[in-house]
């Protein structure tokens, strides 16, 4: 009987294992889509600052504007994939706490299970 809840506990553990992963992966792309987002929001307030200041060439063609058009609709993509990332991060983490609660469950039948073996051992002595 042992060997079967041993084999549960293997399989239950490899789907928290991979749950775990999944979870650092969606945190890791969320972070990234953050720095993106705090690259843009710096370039941003970059170019504000010089145009405010100069006359650039690139202010006289309008090219500023189309950059920062650009860099606002980027910015729109960018909060968009990060609120699916978001999404997906909840879900994963409900996933991982289902996952580490059937990890204890099986923790817990094993070690009962090893209980009972050594009693039965100690008794036929």
């Amino acid at each position: 009987m042992t060997g079967q809840f041993r084999d549960l506990f293997l399989a239950v553990d490899t789907v928290y294992q991979a749950r775990q992963a999944h979870m650092r992966r969606l945190t890791d792309d969320a972070a990234a889509l953050r720095n993106e987002l705090e690259d843009l929001d710096r370039q941003l307030r970059d170019s504000l600052d010089q145009s405010s200041h100069e006359a650039t060439p690139w202010r006289a063609i309008g090219a500023d504007q189309t950059w920062r058009a650009w860099l606002m609709r980027r910015r729109g993509a960018l909060n968009i994939r990060l609120a699916g990332v978001l999404a997906d991060l909840e879900d994963a983490r409900e996933a991982l706490k289902q996952a580490f609660a059937r990890r204890q469950a099986c923790h817990e039948i094993l070690a009962d299970e090893a209980r009972k073996l050594r009693r039965r051992a100690n008794r036929v002595r």
